[in-house]
């Protein structure tokens, strides 16, 4: 937080502040953002079998529990648009 109170004295609040905003205003590329999403649930699903595996899950342990839940999902289907 102090090196932020610095730049704000440097550059100004104002601006400091208004560019802060930008950031969370701004409206990100929709690659970036899908990039973004597909990385993070790599990451994620990685974490999963790294567990499962210290566990002592075997394969098919691992895909039948994962059929199982997304069994509980609705997942929603992209629609095209003519």
């Amino acid at each position: 937080m102090v090196p932020a109170g610095r730049l704000a004295d440097l550059v100004g609040r104002k601006r400091l502040f208004l560019a802060g905003l930008g950031v969370f205003v701004a409206q990100p590329g929709n690659d970036l953002t899908k990039r973004a999403r597909k990385e993070r649930l790599l990451a994620l699903a990685d974490e999963l079998l790294t567990a499962a595996v210290h566990l002592g899950f075997s394969a098919d342990e691992v895909l039948g529990l994962v059929s199982e839940r997304l069994s509980r999902y609705q997942w929603v289907q992209p629609t095209l648009s003519e």
